[in-house]
Formats: structure tokens, C-alpha cells, sequence
């Protein structure tokens, strides 16, 4: 639900679209023991009433309930226990919607397998008016939201190096044309790694060295690579030098054209050589699967102190 390719907004118009989102530990059978058909046959000689596709995704006001829209999912087979979810977009959405209008406010999107609620991912929207009389669009929307709180680790499958990643967005209201407003935007950072209060890692030398990329209008999850402190990022830092201990990530970014900064701490810890789940992303302690960050195997999630 991170990722921009997952969660697309036109924030020209206030509209989302969901495609592509992994969901995991979907039931295999139904209550009266029925094999369940994730991805149903859109074509019934009895009406587009009987096109039931499995998953759908209620966009609702979280202040007033008032639901915003729907959309529906088929589901295709991943690596279990994932599947992947692909909107149902036939008919030119408009039997099957495939944009949701979020203008100004606060929403939640509520997943449901047939009655059954099984996860909830809140956001914020945000309008922006352009004063310039000219402007393409007078008024742009934009996101806030978990990406605001969270950062992930992962590691190389074949060297063990660590690859952090943090979100960014720039809201830059002077756009090329109503089409032309997700141009990506260079900026410059550094981020260092501590653990227990000793540099272990960093990324880039000065704030002027170490590049990310995010887009305007889209919360970008920018990669980077690690380095062994003081080895002028000429060694990598990998998952065996994350010894036990309480880690520290500060990132520092700065977009040169117009000096603003993003300034962030995120804390993990690591414990007999593995990253230690969050308590909201550890299935062991977070059994409420409404609001579980599913990190999955590969990915390590921590967020913001």
C-alpha cells in the first residue's frame, strides 16, 4: 500500500486507483466449504449482477463514514501465502470504478472479502491552491499518511547488503500542464546509521552526496545503499556487520532549488543477528489483522521515533 506504482493519485483531480497490491493468508475455502474462485469469470449469460468479483476496497470519509467509492479485485496466485490482487477494470469503470474522488480530508480504505473486513489503510488529503492566475490548475491535492512514519529495510539476496529505504514526496504547485505534474525531483542527503550510539553505517560523505529521487506529487520509496563508517563508501555494510543492538537511522534530505529539508530519525533493533519486528508488524504481538503492517519475510519495517 506504499508504493506509488500500487496506490496511483492524479492530484490534479483528488483521484486514486489501487492495482497490484500483494494481500496475504487469503482463505482457500468458504464458510460452507466451497473452494473460492479469486479470479471469477466476467462474462454470464445472466447479467453483470452475478459478476461478483471476490475483493473489493470501500473508500469512506473516516469523519462521517459517507463511502467516497469502490473498487474491485481479482486475485492472482504469488508466492504463498501472498496473492495479488489486480483491479477488475472492464467496461471502462463504468461497472466496475476503477477512480475514487478523495478531495480535502481525512479517508480510510476498508478491504473486504465478501462481508468480511480484513484491512484498513487510513490517509490524509490535502489542497493546495495555486495564486497564480495563470496556473495550469488553481487547486492540487496531495497525500499524507503512513508514508510519513515508516521506513524498510531489506537485504540483498546475494551480497547481505543493507538497503534502507524512506518515503519522499515534494509538493511543488507549479506544474507544467494538467497532464505534465509528476516530474521527479533531484535531491541531495546523508544518513547515518548508529548502534548504540556508535556510527556504523552511513550514506554519502556530506548532505550534498547522496542522491534521492521522489517525485512531486507521489510519496517515492527512495533505496539507498550502506556504507561501513569511515570507509569513504568503499565497503559495503551488510546484514553480518548488524551486530545485537539498539539502531538509530538519521536521514537528512535537501532539495537544492529550493532549500527545503526533510529531517527524520527512525529506531530498530537487532537481536541473535535479525532485525526485530515492530510491535505493529509482528503477527505475534499484533493480532489484529485490521491494522497489521504486513512486512512479510523479506521486507523489515520500522518507524519514526
Amino acid at each position: 500500500m506504499l508504493d506509488a506504482d500500487r496506490f496511483r493519485f492524479d492530484i490534479t483531480k483528488g483521484e486514486i486507483r489501487l492495482n497490484g497490491i500483494h494481500v496475504s493468508f487469503l482463505p482457500i475455502k468458504s464458510k460452507d466449504g466451497k473452494d473460492i474462485n479469486y479470479r471469477p469469470s466476467l462474462s454470464t449469460s445472466k447479467g453483470y449482477e452475478n459478476m461478483r468479483p471476490p475483493i473489493r476496497a470501500d473508500i469512506v470519509d473516516a469523519a462521517t463514514g459517507a463511502l467516497k467509492g469502490q473498487q474491485f479485485f481479482k486475485a492472482e496466485d504469488y508466492i504463498a501465502p501472498f496473492k495479488k490482487m489486480v483491479l477488475v477494470d472492464q467496461f471502462g469503470g463504468d461497472y466496475f470504478p476503477f477512480w475514487a474522488n478523495v478531495k480535502e480530508g481525512s479517508y480510510e480504505i476498508r478491504f473486504f472479502l465478501g462481508k468480511s473486513q480484513f484491512y484498513t489503510f487510513p490517509f490524509q488529503v490535502e489542497k493546495k491552491t495555486n495564486p497564480d492566475a495563470y496556473a495550469p490548475v488553481k487547486d492540487l491535492y496531495f497525500l499524507r499518511g503512513p508514508w510519513e512514519e515508516w521506513a524498510m529495510i531489506q537485504f540483498d539476496e546475494r551480497s547481505g547488503e543493507v538497503l534502507p529505504s524512506i518515503y519522499l514526496t515534494e509538493r511543488n504547485l507549479d506544474i507544467k500542464s494538467q497532464t505534465n505534474w509528476n516530474d521527479t525531483v533531484p535531491m541531495k542527503g546523508l544518513v547515518k546509521i548508529s548502534r548504540n550510539g556508535t556510527l556504523v553505517a552511513t550514506y554519502g560523505q556530506t548532505i550534498n552526496s547522496g542522491d534521492f529521487t521522489p517525485d512531486n506529487g507521489k510519496w517515492t520509496r527512495c533505496q539507498f545503499l550502506t556504507y561501513k563508517a569511515g570507509s569513504n563508501d568503499k565497503s559495503m555494510f551488510t546484514k553480518a556487520d548488524m551486530k545485537d543492538g539498539n539502531y538509530v537511522m538519521d536521514v537528512n534530505v535537501k532539495n537544492p532549488k529550493n532549500g527545503k529539508t526533510y529531517v527524520a530519525k527512525y529506531g530498530f533493533a537487532v537481536k541473535g543477528g535479525e532485525i526485530l519486528p515492530h510491535p505493529k508488524a509482528d503477527r505475534n504481538q499484533n493480532k489484529d489483522p485490521l491494522t497489521v503492517v504486513e512486512q512479510g519475510k523479506e521486507f523489515f519495517y520500522f518507524k519514526k521515533m
